[in-house]
């Protein structure tokens, strides 16, 4: 009998959706989906969303499960007010204290902490305490979210980078051209708006290449972008879009979603993503990925008109520190 796994999945939409509201929640659950077949060939996996509370078969699932995983993305943060309802608290993981109890014993694979916050609600740290694994190894994707879950208590914590990157450090140096593109691929991020900096960068991109196209990753961003530049040729929504222009044309990558960025890297085109929020702040200097601040549009004129060499550096030890905890 093949072993059973759940995975928590961020990349399986909410009850009653298509698609995953944001695109790159998929580039992440197709990374964690290659590792796990890696790990447990043959194993029968379980995907359950992380957008919703977990059904009671859900429950059932997860509790006769031999591994429970949690894939990616940036779960982990205290609860926070909704936009969409106000006055509302909504988490990342939806996950009550009953539910928590029944997960009891997850590993987390690849997760982040929302956002920079200086303190974690002891409702916060119950939870956590609750549902994630005492025993075995964590491994997140960067170091601050390795110091939050230590501050919690868990020192059984590696950073191992987003495995979004882990196929990137087997390429040799040079394998991601150098050369700069006569076109380039953007993103906006409609949560995290600058409309006078976005502007900004979008006339840097029209004056600097022949052709401007943006790929909306998550569901507002075409919307935002339409707002800021009415001109500019936007993509299909969807990782197929992504794939098949990246198919049918050499570009560079300049924009401000993480794994928008990561994927062309990984589709061997140069990339900066530009940092609006902790994730690229934190993974850029760990990790050799290229960031920007939003506001340094001389810095970007300068990586477009100068090329480097791309080489992103993760902690082997770290990744293979996890690995090696599933293997006989």
């Amino acid at each position: 009998m093949s072993e059973r796994i759940v995975l928590l999945d961020p990349s399986v939409p909410k009850p009653g959706g298509a698609s995953a509201p944001n695109a790159g929640d998929e580039v992440i659950g197709s990374s964690v989906l290659r590792e796990i077949h890696k790990l447990f060939p043959g194993a029968t996996v379980s995907r359950i969303t992380t957008h919703g509370r977990p059904t009671g078969e859900q429950l059932e699932l997860i509790a006769a499960a031999g591994k429970v995983l949690i894939g990616g993305s940036n779960l982990l943060g205290n609860p926070v007010t909704s936009w969409k309802r106000p006055g509302r608290k909504w988490r990342q993981w939806s996950i009550s204290l009953g539910d928590a109890e029944v997960i009891d014993r997850a590993i987390l694979f690849g997760v982040g902490w929302r956002v920079y916050e200086d303190e974690v609600e002891s409702s916060t740290r119950r939870l956590y305490r609750t549902a994630l694994a005492q025993e075995g190894i964590h491994s997140v994707r960067d170091e601050y979210t390795r110091r939050k879950l230590q501050g919690m208590g868990f020192s059984n914590v590696v950073n191992t980078g987003c495995p979004t990157l882990w196929p990137l450090i087997e390429h040799p140096l040079g394998w991601i051209p150098v050369k700069r593109s006569r076109s380039v691929l953007t993103t906006v991020t409609d949560y995290r708006p600058s409309p006078s900096e976005d502007v900004q960068v979008q006339r840097l991109l029209a004056a600097m290449y022949d052709h401007v196209y943006l790929w909306p990753q998550g569901e507002g961003d075409a919307a935002y972008a339409k707002r800021i530049n009415a001109s500019i040729e936007i993509l299909p929504s969807g990782l197929n879009s992504l794939d098949g222009f990246l198919e049918a044309n050499d570009c560079d990558y300049v924009g401000t979603r993480l794994h928008g960025g990561i994927y062309c890297l990984n589709a061997r085109r140069r990339a900066l993503i530009i940092a609006v929020d902790n994730r690229a702040a934190e993974m850029g200097p760990e990790t050799g990925l290229p960031t920007i601040e939003r506001n340094n549009i001389s810095g970007m004129r300068d990586w477009i008109e100068h090329p480097k060499e791309t080489q992103i550096s993760l902690n082997r030890a770290a990744i293979e520190t996890w690995r090696g905890q599933f293997r006989p």
